[in-house]
């Protein structure tokens, strides 16, 4: 631009006819602004301006300076948008509702999963509590080496009744080598680690290794106080139940 604002362009005790020339470059000086961050100039009234799209960046706006009520309904596209420019900080609670997020957009690499494991470390069969209870997905198992023997139930009959109500149980079946259960689920927090340990009171001797970031109550329930550990109908004259919070 090669006009310039002359300040104090006019003012009151100035000569106007001395003015005209300052104040024409004043105006020519203001249109070479709209010029450079506008589209739209006509030197007319057809004249419609728009901020051109390559001058505006995040940084240019003020905190709150757009709000949902300005905006017209699909006035932004993901076109209009560099990557990663909403985040979750900057989402309002609740922004963001069911019926707002298309069909087939939450992907496997959108869900929070955690895994939970459960480990049999005496022999026979053993009933233990998945950590996903009904937001996990089906166990895996596998032995610890394919020497002894080894079993998987979801539920054995005659190791203990079947509750009325729904449960998540799996039954590991050992025979000289430990046997584990992984299960994968759709977590809650997966911030705080949960490890139980069930053991015999007077050997010390471990019967069974339950671990997960969430606590066992999480999707069979979700009451502690109804589901305080994973090892229900457990002999607590014999057995005792430590837990670990790392």
């Amino acid at each position: 631009m090669t006009d310039q604002h002359n300040p104090n362009i006019p003012a009151a005790g100035n000569v106007i006819a001395d003015d005209l020339v300052d104040i024409k470059e004043n105006l020519e000086f203001h249109k070479d602004c709209f010029q450079q961050i506008c589209t739209g100039w006509a030197d007319d009234s057809a004249a419609s301006l728009v901020i051109a799209a390559d001058k505006v960046s995040t940084v240019a706006i003020e905190d709150d300076a757009v709000t949902q009520d300005k905006m017209a309904d699909n006035s932004v596209g993901n076109a209009q948008m560099r990557d990663s420019a909403v985040d979750t900080a900057e989402l309002a609670a609740a922004a963001v509702e069911t019926a707002k997020i298309a069909d087939a957009q939450i992907t496997q690499v959108k869900l929070k999963t955690s895994t939970g494991s459960v480990t049999a470390t005496v022999d026979g069969w053993t009933r233990h509590t998945l950590p996903g209870g009904e937001y996990g997905f089906y166990p895996q198992a596998k032995m610890v080496t394919a020497a002894g023997d080894a079993g998987v139930a979801i539920y054995r009959d005659g190791l203990s009744s079947l509750t009325t109500s729904y449960v998540t149980w799996i039954t590991l079946f050992r025979d000289g080598y430990n046997v584990l259960a992984r299960q994968r689920y759709v977590t809650s927090s997966g911030e705080v680690y949960w490890i139980f340990i069930l053991r015999d009171k007077l050997t010390k001797e471990i019967a069974s290794v339950w671990q997960a970031p969430d606590h066992p109550s999480f999707g069979n329930g979700g009451k502690p106080q109804l589901m305080p550990h994973p090892y229900p109908g457990y002999d607590d004259t014999k057995l005792e139940i430590i837990v670990i919070n790392p």
